[in-house]
């Protein structure tokens, strides 16, 4: 899923899961840090990417209620083995500046953004900071109550685009889906592999990806101005196809692709 092959040092993955395996099926990707466990790597495409099961034209072809819906990742209430793609409770005073940065300059611009929190514990963790949120940024700033995971139709109606603070698993889907997405990335607790850079840095260059807030929010201005004509821009698409196919790759065919593919370790 989500950070394999793409973020440096996954060690959490790689160091529990490499060992237990002859062959590793992946969505794309196929090297494996020499100081990590070894094993076989096969590429199959994602059945539940593949299916496309969101509704692609949902959030850029009408007016909704929120400006920006933002899914923050989760904060690990102790420190992980983890050297990467967790944000653990060291990093608490980085991610909390981030959030309040990026309101800050939100607030600004008078864009409403919709919190929707990664779980409960989350929320009960820094309870009293998304308190203090809500007082600071007033009508700007509100958290979804829901405790749904992941993306569903009736989330993605809630807002215009789509903002992660990594590529994870539901960034994914969204390139995957054609659901209009950027991602505000300081890697502070992840970056890209060196195997990925070029690709990462092509996101970067297309309006995707961003590492300040400015650059994000001058980016959804020009998306607010036309969103048809942004999310038709080739150069961005070609950037997220070729993201895909290295990270997140999907096939109508799944099945009778995934179906060869096992019944060939029979042969």
């Amino acid at each position: 899923g989500g950070h394999y092959g793409y973020i440096e040092d996954n060690s959490s993955s790689a160091q529990l899961e490499n060992n237990l395996f002859d062959y590793y099926a992946t969505w794309g990707w196929s090297e494996i840090d020499n100081h990590f466990p070894q094993c076989k790597t096969f590429i199959l495409p994602v059945p539940a990417f593949s299916e496309k099961n969101l509704q692609k034209d949902l959030s850029y072809k009408k007016i909704n209620t929120h400006d920006i819906l933002f899914l923050s990742n989760k904060i690990h209430r102790f420190a992980q083995v983890a050297t990467s793609g967790q944000s653990r409770i060291d990093f608490i005073e980085e991610y909390m500046s981030l959030i309040e940065e990026f309101m800050s300059e939100c607030r600004k611009r008078k864009y409403m953004v919709l919190h929707k929190l990664f779980d409960s514990k989350t929320k009960y963790l820094l309870n009293d900071f998304f308190h203090s949120l809500k007082d600071t940024n007033k009508k700007y700033y509100s958290i979804y109550e829901t405790n749904e995971k992941g993306l569903t139709n009736n989330i993605l109606s809630k807002a215009n685009i789509i903002l992660w603070d990594q590529i994870g698993t539901g960034t994914l889907q969204c390139f995957t889906s054609n659901i209009p997405t950027m991602v505000l990335w300081k890697r502070i607790y992840s970056r890209e592999s060196k195997s990925a850079f070029k690709l990462v840095d092509a996101l970067e260059r297309t309006g995707v990806i961003h590492r300040t807030n400015k650059s994000l929010l001058d980016q959804y201005d020009i998306y607010q101005k036309d969103r048809v004509k942004w999310m038709h821009n080739e150069e961005r698409i070609l950037s997220i196809k070729n993201f895909c196919e290295k990270y997140s790759k999907t096939d109508a065919n799944w099945q009778k692709i995934w179906y060869k593919k096992f019944n060939s370790f029979f042969d």
